[in-house]
């Protein structure tokens, strides 16, 4: 066999090799409070605070391409008859994240049944964060607030009459949860396009040298 022939050979199993791997793709995750007595109840005023860390996750490394991902919390009332309570929600470095009303019905703290979510993307700071180490730190504090509730008292000395009181911001935080998409682009299918262009391109040479020699050898 021509010994330009067989080094182009060579050449494209060893390119073929190459474009038959594919990418690798990771979903990694990280959930905090999770189960079914893990729950946090926040006062007025009061934070919880902690850092997801996916950096265990198998297959983990700075070095992915890192996509996108989304941060989850659930909320419940700490009773069925609020009709407010206010979060904020600080994520990395991105002060005031969410800043809200959280709803939700407290129908059971073990669950997330009747839970108010609480979700969004990662922006591009967040997705930093966890591409330099896997760590994410976040903190959820409720509002040292209240709102004046009132209900009706029936009394035979003074009649039906509304009493007022304060309904101070205290709720449950149920659950949080991270989610990261990441993908290994070391070695990424090309459809054998390499090694069709090279295979056609060394026998062109070949068939190129074998006409040379025919001519300079009449």
């Amino acid at each position: 066999m021509n010994p330009l022939l067989q080094r182009a050979l060579a050449a494209a199993a060893i390119i073929a090799s190459f474009s038959t791997a594919h990418s690798i793709s990771y979903v990694f995750t990280e959930t905090h409070l999770e189960g079914k007595y893990a729950y946090e109840f926040l006062s007025p005023g009061e934070t919880y605070s902690n850092t997801w860390n996916i950096s265990d996750n198998a297959g983990f490394s700075t070095s992915l391409w890192f996509t996108g991902g989304k941060v989850e919390f659930w909320f419940s009332d700490d009773s069925n008859h609020d009709t407010w309570d206010k979060v904020e929600i600080d994520i990395g470095n991105v002060n005031s994240w969410f800043n809200g009303d959280v709803d939700g019905h407290h129908t059971s703290p073990y669950s997330l049944n009747g839970f108010d979510l609480v979700s969004g993307p990662l922006d591009s700071s967040m997705l930093a964060d966890v591409a330099f180490d896997g760590l994410l730190d976040y903190s959820v504090t409720s509002a040292y607030e209240y709102a004046w509730k009132s209900y009706w008292v029936n009394s035979w000395h003074h009649g039906s009459y509304k009493k007022y009181y304060k309904d101070w911001n205290d709720l449950y935080l149920k659950e949080t949860r991270l989610t990261v998409y990441a993908h290994d682009m070391t070695k990424v299918a090309d459809g054998g396009s390499s090694f069709l262009l090279l295979g056609l391109g060394l026998l062109s040479l070949s068939f190129a040298k074998h006409k040379l020699r025919k001519r300079s050898n009449p």
